[in-house]
C-alpha cells in the first residue's frame, strides 16, 4: 500500500511539475468586433472569439509547453502593454515605428512574409448584372453606396475614392443586402468574400478586378517575451504559419454562417 501511494505521489509530483513549466503566452486583442477576426465588443472573450483568436489558441497543440491567457482592451493600451511587457503579443501590420515597441518575425532586415500570420486584402463584388465599375483608381456608376463591414480600414479608401458607403455588422449581412439591390457594390477582405460567392446561393454576384493591395498581418511580440525565450520565439512564428497554411480553411466557415 506505501509503495502504491509513494507512486501515486510521485506521479501527482510530476503533473504538478509539468503544468509549472508551462509557458504563459498573454495574447492582447482589441475590445471591438472587427468581423471575422475579432467577435464581439467590451472585455468579455465569447465562447467563438473569432478567427484570429482562435489560430492564436492553436498554438497550444503546436507547443503543448505553451499556455495561452487571452485579454481584451482599447488598441492603444494593447500596444502600451506590449511595450512595457505587461502582454507578450498583439496581431498588427508592420510599420517600421512599431519595432520599438515590439519584434516582427524578420528576414534580411524585412518582415518575413513567410512567417505571416494572415494577409488581408480587400477586394469590390458586384451582382452580375450591375453596372458598378472599377479599375484600380476610380469608381464608376456608383448610383448607391458600397457596403463595408464596420470598421475595416477599406471605408476610409472607399471614401478618398469619391464613393457613398454604409457600413454593416458582417459581409454576409452586406451580401444580402446587395441581392435585394440595396447595395451598388460590397467591399470585402478578399478570402471572406471569395468563400462566400462559391456558395450557391450567392451566385448572381462576382468579384471585380482588380483587388485592393493586400496587407500582411503578423503576431507582434513583445521585446521581453523574446529576450527571455528566443527559441521559443521563433517556433510561436512558424507554428502561426503552419496554422494559417493548414488549419484556416477549417476555422473560416464557422464565422460565415
Amino acid at each position: 500500500m506505501n509503495v502504491v501511494i509513494g507512486l501515486l505521489l510521485a506521479l501527482a509530483a510530476s503533473f504538478s511539475a509539468t503544468a509549472s513549466e508551462k509557458t504563459s503566452f498573454r495574447f492582447a486583442y482589441e475590445d471591438k468586433a472587427v468581423m471575422p477576426f475579432f467577435v464581439g465588443d467590451g472585455e468579455e472573450i465569447p465562447a467563438e472569439p473569432g478567427v484570429s483568436v482562435e489560430m492564436v489558441l492553436r498554438l497550444e497543440k503546436k507547443i503543448p509547453s505553451l499556455n495561452v491567457e487571452l485579454q481584451r482592451c482599447p488598441w492603444k493600451r494593447c500596444l502600451h502593454n506590449l511595450k512595457n511587457g505587461e502582454i507578450d503579443a498583439v496581431v498588427a501590420s508592420f510599420r517600421a515605428e512599431r519595432m520599438d515597441i515590439g519584434v516582427f518575425p524578420m528576414k534580411d532586415g524585412k518582415p518575413n512574409p513567410a512567417l505571416r500570420m494572415s494577409s488581408t486584402g480587400y477586394a469590390l463584388y458586384k451582382l452580375k448584372s450591375g453596372q458598378l465599375t472599377w479599375d484600380g483608381q476610380t469608381l464608376t456608376n456608383a448610383n448607391g453606396a458600397i457596403g463595408f463591414p464596420r470598421g475595416y480600414s477599406i471605408g476610409d479608401d472607399l471614401k478618398t475614392l469619391g464613393a457613398t458607403v454604409e457600413e454593416s455588422g458582417s459581409t454576409l449581412s452586406d451580401m444580402k443586402k446587395l441581392q435585394l439591390r440595396r447595395l451598388d457594390g460590397v467591399a470585402a477582405v478578399e478570402s471572406v468574400g471569395d468563400y462566400l460567392i462559391k456558395q450557391p446561393s450567392f451566385g448572381d454576384i462576382v468579384k471585380m478586378e482588380p483587388t485592393f493591395p493586400p496587407r500582411d498581418y503578423y503576431l507582434l511580440l513583445s521585446h521581453q517575451f523574446v529576450l527571455k525565450n528566443p527559441e521559443l520565439a521563433q517556433r510561436i512564428w512558424r507554428s502561426m504559419a503552419d496554422i494559417r497554411e493548414r488549419d484556416l480553411r477549417e476555422i473560416l466557415p464557422n464565422y460565415l454562417k
